[in-house]
């Protein structure tokens, strides 16, 4: 089964969703309004990819960079354990994939937010690169040591 989301009219925020099967013929579809985001004083649509996450597009983008700055000065020291490693990875991951799908799901965005979300997903790939390094220098100061 095919689930498919288009955006029928911005200004409205409504969005239809529609679901094939697999002779293409369709299954269901429905009329969704979508929620505005919950940061203070937005009004911006959620897409239907982070209803779960509470925010807009923008809002969600700013919040992967400022968790992103976080994990650079928590594993910039090298005193991270590998669990915690671990789970900064999956976390790092899981935002790019929501990222990712909610960027390729048919929600309009404007040609500044499309330059905002690569951006985004670039600092996403810069800080796994980071944490990588931070770890290799970890593990060869425990070999030296």
């Amino acid at each position: 089964m095919l689930h498919v989301t288009y955006c029928t009219h911005t200004a409205a925020r409504s969005w239809i969703s529609i679901e094939w099967n697999a002779t293409n013929r369709i299954v269901s579809a429905a009329a969704v309004m979508t929620k505005e985001c919950t940061s203070k004083g937005c009004k911006a649509p959620m897409p239907p990819g982070l209803v779960d996450e509470g925010l807009c597009l923008l809002h969600y983008t700013l919040h992967i960079e400022e968790e992103c700055a976080a994990i650079r000065r928590e594993t910039a020291l090298g005193n991270t354990s590998h669990d915690r490693q671990m789970e900064l990875f999956r976390q790092v991951a899981d935002r790019g994939d929501v990222l990712v799908s909610v960027a390729t799901s048919g929600f309009t965005m404007s040609d500044e937010m499309k330059a905002r979300v690569l951006s985004t997903l670039l600092t996403l790939m810069n800080t796994r690169e980071n944490m990588d390094r931070s770890a290799m220098r970890q593990s060869a100061m425990r070999r030296f040591a």
